[in-house]
């Protein structure tokens, strides 16, 4: 099963453990064409321990294919991550999108996705993440500043984002418009 996994894992473009970092991005940028690009990120009320998370996927053009956010309850702002991540890729399979770039503002969470060891000590939702990337498409995951990822940080965020089921948006709310605008210049 370790080996599966390890292999699966490589297939998938994420880096050995040979050291190589998830590549950086300051800004979001659209994706080679072909490819799909999936935002993700977590929000935790530091006073309450409440924590949401929410993201989007846009073509190589920039354009809205779907977003989603959902509460979590109390947890960690690294699960609140990983919860995104585990979301957007479970729809996006749903969409039968197979070459997804993964962004997120969280090196944290990259790390514990590409760490072939996880286990005791890791979020549970690592297992269930690792699971969907060992189905046949193509990932890639980068690492992109909080500023980069501004669309999936509202959208976790959105005072909507209440209840503990995932909300679908086929379009997008218009709390983010103008983001979606300033990301591809418009």
């Amino acid at each position: 099963m370790v080996a599966l996994m390890k292999s699966a894992l490589l297939q998938v473009g994420m880096p050995s453990r040979l050291g190589r970092e998830p590549r950086q991005l300051t800004c979001w940028t659209p994706s080679a064409q072909g490819l799909s690009k999936l935002n993700s990120d977590g929000a935790r009320a530091i006073a309450t321990g409440i924590a949401r998370c929410g993201g989007l996927v846009r073509d190589a053009a920039g354009h809205w294919i779907f977003g989603y956010n959902k509460a979590l309850g109390v947890c960690s702002a690294l699960e609140a991550e990983l919860w995104g991540v585990y979301i957007g890729l479970f729809l996006a399979w749903r969409m039968h999108l197979r070459r997804v770039v993964i962004e997120l503002d969280s090196i944290e969470a990259i790390r514990h996705i590409q760490d072939e060891r996880c286990g005791v000590g890791s979020p549970g939702i690592i297992l269930h993440i690792k699971d969907l990337c060992t189905r046949s498409w193509t990932l890639s995951f980068q690492h992109i500043n909080r500023e980069g990822n501004k669309v999936a940080d509202r959208l976790a965020r959105l005072n909507q984002c209440v209840s503990l089921e995932v909300q679908e948006f086929p379009d997008p709310p218009l709390e983010v418009v103008h983001l979606l605008q300033e990301d591809v210049g418009d």
